[in-house]
């Protein structure tokens, strides 16, 4: 049996940094980082 994952990705209002999280089969996060926006112009 092979291992399974899946990605949530979050946004925050307030700071608009997003955050992808990647989780197992049960529901442990397996890894997450925080990107911060990068504003152009």
């Amino acid at each position: 049996m092979g291992l399974q994952f899946f990605g949530l990705v979050d946004i925050d209002d307030a700071s608009e940094q997003m955050t992808v999280r990647l989780m197992d089969v049960a529901g442990a996060e397996f890894y997450s980082v925080t990107l911060d926006p990068v504003r152009k112009g």
